[in-house]
C-alpha cells in the first residue's frame, strides 16, 4: 500500500500545492510513499494514513491471502518472521510508517 506523494519538481506537486492539498511541503524525509503528505477535500492526511493501515492489515493478515501466498507456501520456516514484519503496519496509525532515515 502506498499513497500519493508530492515529490519535488513534479507537475502533480505543483497542482496539489496550487489547490492547497499538500499538508507537508517542506519535510522531505517524510516523502517515502508510505506517509500521507497530502489531503483531499474530504479527508485529512491522518485519515488517509489510517485508511492505508486498515487496508494493509486487511490484505496482509487475510487468511485467504496467506493461504495463497507463495512466500508462505515455499518458505514455511519464515512464516513467523513475515507475521512480525506485518505488525510494522500498526506504526502507520500515527502516520510514521516506514519512517525515513535519510538526511538531506
Amino acid at each position: 500500500m502506498q499513497c500519493l506523494t508530492p515529490y519535488p519538481r513534479t507537475e502533480m506537486r505543483e497542482q496539489l500545492l496550487a489547490e492547497g492539498l499538500v499538508t507537508n511541503p517542506d519535510d522531505l524525509t517524510r516523502y517515502n510513499g508510505y506517509m500521507a503528505n497530502v489531503r483531499t477535500r474530504h479527508l485529512d492526511a491522518r485519515a488517509i494514513a489510517r485508511a492505508m493501515v486498515w487496508e494493509g492489515l486487511r490484505l496482509y493478515w487475510s487468511p485467504r491471502i496467506m493461504r495463497r501466498s507463495r512466500f508462505v507456501r515455499d518458505y514455511p520456516t519464515n512464516r513467523a518472521a513475515m507475521l512480525r514484519n506485518n505488525l510494522a503496519l500498526v506504526g502507520g496509525l500515527r502516520n510514521r510508517m516506514f519512517a525515513s532515515t535519510h538526511t538531506i
